[in-house]
């Protein structure tokens, strides 16, 4: 079950959101430069909004389940480290996890010119949707911080991390905290600059970000998971066949 949730239940499912999705949109011309964000796409049409809102939730749910299940190993394995991944897990649930829910529950219409902008519902809209998703992508960051800094160190020294899993997490992790550092400067330039000239950019780290989090959160627990599956599991599948 572990393993099932991780990839097709997160990242084969969000990957899909965060990639083909866009890229259909702006096919069909649903989306148009300068507004070609994934939040654009979500605005652009109802059955988007739905589609969005619904698999990140389930994503998100996904990915609090997946760590939960990886925070249970970290705590046996570095009991020094608990108030660690208390942080760690007290900011996947108090703050990463409501941001990302708030993203997607206020939507607008377009982006806006906050020089010129009336102070209306859609201005009001706006600037909630933009505030959680600037927080969530903040807390993301941190997270990969306290793990690239203090935990994943630990598991490496006492070789308690799959090569390839390894591989994937420093990747990711690094990635997380280069392309939000990247992302504060493009945004400003999008937002008081020129829309048009950083919307590309701006666009690519958004979703390189998102990606990044797939793939430490998801890939980066594979193996992990696929060992609690094999000597802990949730259910057996002819649990669910057998005939009561």
């Amino acid at each position: 079950m572990r393993t099932c949730v991780a990839w097709f239940g997160g990242f084969f499912w969000a990957t899909s959101l965060n990639i083909v999705v866009p890229v259909v949109a702006f096919y069909r011309g649903d989306i148009k430069l300068p507004n070609v964000m994934i939040s654009d796409v979500m605005a652009s049409h109802p059955a988007y909004e739905a589609v969005y809102s619904w698999g990140f939730s389930m994503t998100m749910l996904n990915s609090c389940f997946i760590l939960r299940e990886a925070s249970f190993q970290w705590r046996k394995t570095m009991p020094e480290l608990a108030p660690v991944i208390a942080r760690f897990m007290a900011l996947l649930y108090g703050v990463c996890a409501p941001c990302l829910f708030g993203t997607i529950a206020f939507q607008y219409k377009h982006d806006f010119d906050i020089f010129k902008s009336n102070l209306n519902l859609d201005f009001l809209m706006w600037l909630l949707h933009c505030s959680f998703a600037s927080v969530f992508f903040l807390t993301a960051a941190t997270m990969a911080l306290i793990y690239g800094w203090r935990l994943h160190p630990v598991l490496t020294k006492k070789n308690l991390v799959h090569p390839a899993d390894r591989f994937w997490r420093k990747l990711a992790v690094n990635g997380m905290m280069v392309l939000f550092a990247a992302g504060v400067v493009v945004r400003g330039f999008h937002l008081f600059h020129d829309a048009a000239r950083w919307c590309i950019l701006l666009t690519g780290i958004e979703v390189g970000m998102i990606q990044s989090i797939l793939a430490a959160v998801f890939i980066g627990t594979s193996r992990d998971m696929m060992a609690l599956d094999a000597t802990e599991p949730i259910f057996d599948i002819s649990d669910l066949l057998h005939a009561s």
